[in-house]
């Protein structure tokens, strides 16, 4: 991308730079993988932004195989984003620009239309001149892959044991947090279908594994140069422990994803109904994913579908008795109100255990109802 442009600036202050751990800008990042799938007008599937000091990184699914206009809506959205941001700084001049750089602080995005057209000015054609693309499934598997083990980063050699290396998984999950699907898009059988919530996933699976001792032993020798005073890593032996870990872990993986193995197909089939039924239910998308947190990491785990079906059971067995909880404690209250003035003064006077299950009844319900909703839906 252009370093010398309204581009840059617009970019380092509006998306950050993947150093702001303090303020981290997900709204405007999730603002802007809004803008470009909504702009794509049906022929952008899902999105997703990494932004950070090494690479700026736009994913997007697409149900055609037209390059070209998704590296033309690309630079358009991110030209007319930075044309706007340096628009507003010129016109608000020095008391506006101190009030727009506290806005970006607190991670307040300004509102614009998506609707409007792309911009097609000097900064488009400048961004579209340095856009580079990836459109093999296997290739951008394995590039987001590498980028999540720190095998890829052009500044720092790869080593697990070095804690600036493992940042990356942050801003890969925060990427994943601000991705944008458009409403009608499906996943059944990657990669053609996969969003990128997917290709996310499993570029997060493969930087979990590369630095895990126990499913790659061959690391253990890099742990003496991981430090930050440690000496440098000898190349022969940095590249060997590469090549084992990328051929051993990392290339079934990304294999499997692609060939549509099984543990992929049931994670997508997965979160694609457990949304339906969210949506159904009217249970918005960040409780729903911490509804499905553990039984994906079941699926991840590629551990049999007897013991996903029985985390269900036994979750749903868990909530109905702290249900049946919360009914006796009601029930009690109601008789004991007699010996408080009001109920405020019983509230006060309760268990912490008791008013931390009451508190919790209306999540309990709902997440109960969505479990049998997916059971019906699954095993009918």
């Amino acid at each position: 991308m252009p370093k010398s442009s309204d581009f840059s600036r617009w970019r380092t202050n509006t998306l950050g730079t993947g150093a702001d751990y303090a303020t981290p800008k997900l709204n405007h990042v999730r603002r802007l993988t809004s803008i470009i799938v909504e702009s794509g007008g049906g022929r952008v599937g899902s999105c997703a932004v990494l932004s950070n000091c090494q690479r700026f990184d736009v994913l997007i699914t697409s149900p055609d195989d037209d390059v070209d206009f998704v590296n033309e809506l690309v630079a358009g959205c991110l030209a007319r984003e930075a044309e706007r941001y340096a628009a507003a700084n010129r016109e608000a001049g020095l008391r506006g620009s101190l009030l727009n750089g506290l806005r970006l602080f607190l991670d307040m995005p300004s509102s614009s239309s998506s609707s409007e057209e792309p911009d097609r000015g000097g900064e488009y054609e400048q961004i579209l001149e340095h856009i580079t693309t990836l459109t093999e499934p296997t290739e951008i598997a394995t590039y987001l892959a590498l980028a999540a083990a720190g095998m890829n980063n052009p500044k720092r050699p790869y080593n697990p044991y070095n804690s600036r290396d493992s940042h990356i998984m942050l801003q890969l999950k925060r990427c994943l947090q601000t991705a944008s699907i458009a409403p009608a898009t499906t996943s059944s059988s990657p990669p053609r279908n996969a969003t990128v919530l997917d290709l996310l996933s499993v570029s997060l699976k493969c930087g979990s594994i590369a630095r895990n001792e126990n499913a790659c032993p061959s690391i253990k020798s890099l742990k003496p140069y991981g430090k930050k005073y440690s000496p440098s890593t000898p190349s022969d032996l940095l590249e060997t422990v590469k090549s084992q870990v990328k051929r051993e872990k990392i290339d079934p993986i990304i294999e499997e994803f692609v060939n549509g193995g099984s543990d992929f197909n049931a994670i997508i089939e997965f979160r694609t109904s457990s949304n339906e039924i969210g949506e159904a239910l009217g249970i918005n998308a960040q409780e729903v994913a911490k509804l499905i947190h553990e039984p994906t990491l079941i699926l991840k785990g590629s551990e049999s579908t007897d013991k996903f079906r029985e985390y269900i059971e036994s979750r749903v067995d868990d909530l109905e008795n702290e249900l049946v909880l919360g009914e006796a404690i009601l029930i009690r209250n109601e008789s004991q109100l007699g010996s408080f003035v009001d109920e405020e003064e019983q509230w006060n006077a309760m268990d912490p255990q008791d008013i931390e299950v009451l508190e919790g009844r209306e999540a309990a319900q709902r997440e109960v109802k969505f479990w049998e909703e997916y059971m019906l839906m699954r095993y009918k």
